[in-house]
């Protein structure tokens, strides 16, 4: 795609962006791009989670549920604080133990 010659761009062939009428994705579009974002990201963490990655990747889960527009932020925004959630994130030392937490 022009002026997209790397990355995603490349791998899929086009730019992202809004659909024809210009305005922001439905809640549930939404929805399975910031779940394919998370689960993504965890994938390609680092085997072995440096404090960096571990911060990173906690700083992205807590983003997610402070920025996500709608009633999707209450939702997001109780899971992440239920208290086994944050035991569990808390204790990530791997890029699998990460994609556990994201996966529930």
């Amino acid at each position: 795609a022009e002026g997209c010659d790397k990355g995603v761009c490349h791998d899929y062939g086009h730019e992202p962006r809004f659909d024809a009428s210009h305005r922001p994705p439905s809640a549930s579009v939404l929805g399975r791009a910031t779940w394919t974002m998370l689960h993504t990201t965890a994938a390609y963490l680092p085997d072995n989670l440096d404090e960096a990655h571990k911060a990173a990747f906690k700083d992205v889960i807590h983003a997610c549920a402070t920025l996500y527009p709608g009633k999707g932020q209450d939702l997001i925004h109780h899971i992440v604080n239920d208290p086994i959630v944050v035991k569990e994130i808390e204790a990530m030392k791997t890029s699998d133990d990460a994609s556990l937490v994201i996966w529930k």
